[in-house]
């Protein structure tokens, strides 16, 4: 799962930062507030628990 957070976070952005902050939870940081929207309706069809949006900021569990 976290392959693939990663992955689809770069296709959508060539600059976003992330960090594993829990064994399985992400914190991704987009440069615009809409291209972390946009990651966030890209994985809408992953298995996740859940996904927090703040601003420009995307949480993952899963």
């Amino acid at each position: 799962m976290f392959q693939a957070l990663v992955e689809i976070a770069a296709r959508v952005a060539q600059e976003v930062e992330w960090e594993l902050i829990a064994p399985n939870t992400l914190c991704l940081a987009f440069a615009t507030n809409e291209r972390a929207v946009l990651f966030v309706q890209l994985i809408r069809a992953l298995p996740t628990t859940g996904v927090v949006l703040l601003g420009t900021e995307v949480i993952v569990t899963w």
